[in-house]
């Protein structure tokens, strides 16, 4: 009976050791600073939004999000199409992707390249901001070709999350 007792003892103390073990001090490296915006950068912050759709483009090394706040956010759930009420706020965030430094041939979000805002004002019309550069500054004046933009965003659909 003893000697049964003593046979488990080298697995006992492993246990012992290592749950007494000194806490793990947090790996900053986990977490992807480079991918975040700084504060009071933009008017909105974005990044606490709810995400509606998500795009990833492999030749530019790009991935974007489709963020809305809540107002456009349940309009998006419940309605859909382009008009979205007023108050409610849009906003395309790219990235230009890296490397993963944790996962072998993955590519995450890096530096964020721009910022496409969309506000709808108190008839509804939306309102176009774009934000580029290190660190984000607004356009002085607004390509054509952003309005084909702007009208692109607006037509995407909400993704389907179970």
């Amino acid at each position: 009976m003893i000697m049964t007792m003593f046979k488990y003892l080298p697995i006992a103390g492993t246990l012992f050791l290592f749950a007494c073990a000194a806490p793990q001090v947090e790996d900053r490296s986990r977490f992807n600073d480079t991918a975040s915006l700084a504060a009071g950068t933009l008017p909105v912050d974005p990044l606490l939004w709810k995400a509606l759709n998500t795009f990833t483009d492999t030749v530019l090394h790009t991935q974007a999000t489709l963020y809305a706040n809540d107002s456009a956010y349940r309009f998006a759930r419940t309605s859909g199409g382009a008009t979205y009420p007023a108050q409610a706020q849009l906003a395309l965030v790219t990235w230009q992707q890296q490397d993963d430094p944790h996962w072998l041939g993955a590519r995450t979000a890096g530096a964020i390249r721009s910022v496409d805002l969309i506000t709808f004002d108190a008839h509804a019309a939306p309102q176009y901001a774009h934000y580029e550069g290190h660190p984000l500054k607004a356009a002085a004046s607004i390509d054509p070709e952003d309005s084909a933009h702007l009208a692109w965003a607006l037509k995407q659909p909400i993704l389907a999350v179970p």
